[in-house]
């Protein structure tokens, strides 16, 4: 377990309060399961690629810190912000960078959950925020919140007409959102304002609890004065538990089965996702799944250690952390397609393109990059253009490149104004029947590319 705050004595979670007892479980279930269980505190003792000096050793009843490094086979990230994990080590820390990065930037959810979602705008200076509020009547209520931030601070929530008053900060993102009024309660559970938590660890649901804000306020975080009560599982309402799947399979698949709450709030309408949440607090001591929790996590984290190292994993590019892969794509894209005259530097560009949407999906084999898809947004065709599908031939026959594709297409089409993905390649790679056999059509030639060789052109629709 990895804090960025120094953690230190024969008991490090003393001043935890409620969930000090929840933390000790956790070491002790660990070492009962087999881990040599370790904690390390403070950005200075991380020395990269897994490894940190002077940890302290969790022995089975108490902590002794060692003069020496070790290099971990999985962690457990409480450190918070996005510095940590660096990309290198992704396979292997829970969270992974990408969604720790997409849980602190709440426009950046919006556009991979945002079905689930209030109507949300996002603005980022005065003229953007103004015009967000024209979608609103003057007298309804909206919020408006920094697009990163924490505990409800920043949060305001006023009508329409009023809002317009208010001054945004400078060089700061927000999310003007509409108000899911949730005072209709929950049958059976909470009879006024509320949102309901569902905290998801190792692909399943461990725990879950209600969180109702102070008189007065419609803020019902713990930081804000709310109060918190578990709720039985068996108690979740089956349109939440609905809801929480497909946002559970969305997230499993790109995120590799991440640790993370889901927010919700019951309205007349139903249900709607308020936000996700990458750093969950543990569980106080007495909560009847607090020890569901703590096994999961565990759980999770001994799937990462005994497979991580080996397993092909896929995920998207990240301009902010991803940039060192760039050779290792370069290189690729040289070894399988030796006729393109694409180089480092023009993924680069492309990538850093921002007003053409570029969508890259990578897969990665032992920090190795196996295979990637990589495309871009045609805002006048209203479509997704595959630019390009590569696989290391060291690789072929596993699946890699149907896998990247769907990625792609499911990803693309997240983006509402996306009507097709166009895909475009060479006569002498006679790739019809793939692209066939993952639902793309109207197969037609389309000219010639600049060394003569035919370009053949396919489109899937949105489904």
């Amino acid at each position: 377990m990895y804090f960025k705050k120094e953690r230190t004595g024969k008991d490090p979670f003393l001043n935890f309060g409620k969930k000090r007892n929840v933390y000790w479980y956790f070491f002790k279930k660990g070492t009962s399961m087999g881990f040599d269980m370790y904690l390390a505190s403070g950005p200075e003792t991380y020395l990269g690629k897994l490894s940190f000096k002077n940890p302290a050793f969790f022995n089975g009843t108490e902590f002794t810190k060692i003069s020496e490094t070790i290099t971990a086979d999985a962690i457990y990230d409480r450190s918070g912000g996005t510095s940590f994990p660096t990309f290198d080590i992704d396979n292997y820390v829970l969270n992974c960078s990408a969604f720790k990065i997409l849980c602190n930037d709440k426009n950046q959810m919006y556009e991979h959950f945002g079905k689930f979602m209030p109507r949300s705008f996002k603005a980022r200076n005065s003229t953007e925020f103004l015009t967000a509020l024209k979608e609103f009547n003057a007298s309804e209520l909206v919020v408006l919140k920094p697009a990163k931030g924490l505990g409800g601070n920043g949060i305001i929530i006023d009508n329409a007409s009023t809002l317009k008053k208010e001054k945004l900060k400078k060089d700061t993102e927000y999310v003007i959102q509409e108000f899911a009024d949730t005072s209709c309660g929950i049958e059976g559970l909470v009879k006024e304002k509320h949102d309901l938590r569902v905290v998801i660890a190792n692909g399943k649901i461990v725990l879950s609890h209600i969180r109702t804000p102070k008189k007065g306020s419609y803020l019902a975080n713990a930081a804000q004065g709310g109060s918190l009560k578990e709720i039985p599982l068996e108690k979740i309402p089956k349109e939440v538990l609905s809801a929480a799947k497909k946002i559970k399979a969305l997230a499993d698949k790109k995120f590799h089965k991440p640790i993370y709450s889901i927010d919700f709030g019951i309205t007349k309408r139903g249900p709607l996702v308020f936000e996700l949440n990458d750093q969950i607090g543990f569980p106080r001591d007495g909560m009847k799944n607090a020890k569901n929790f703590v096994n999961e996590v565990l759980n999770s984290l001994a799937n990462i250690s005994k497979s991580g190292k080996n397993k092909l994993s896929y995920r998207f590019y990240q301009k902010a952390s991803d940039k060192e892969y760039l050779p290792q794509m370069t290189l690729l894209q040289k070894k399988m397609l030796p006729r393109s005259q694409w180089g480092e530097k023009y993924l680069e560009q492309f990538l850093k393109n921002s007003k053409e949407h570029p969508l890259c999906v990578l897969c990665i084999k032992k920090n190795e990059i196996v295979g990637f898809a990589l495309g871009k947004f045609n805002a006048a065709k209203k479509s997704f253009v595959l630019s390009t599908l590569v696989v290391d031939s060291n690789a072929h026959g596993k699946g890699i490149g149907k896998n990247l594709t769907e990625r792609f297409i499911e990803t693309a089409f997240e983006k509402k104004s996306a009507r097709k993905i166009i895909v475009n390649f060479r006569d002498s790679n006679n790739l019809e029947a793939f692209y066939a056999k993952l639902g793309f059509g109207k197969h037609h030639l389309s000219g010639t590319y600049k060394n003569g060789e035919i370009k053949h052109e396919m489109e899937i629709k949105r489904p």
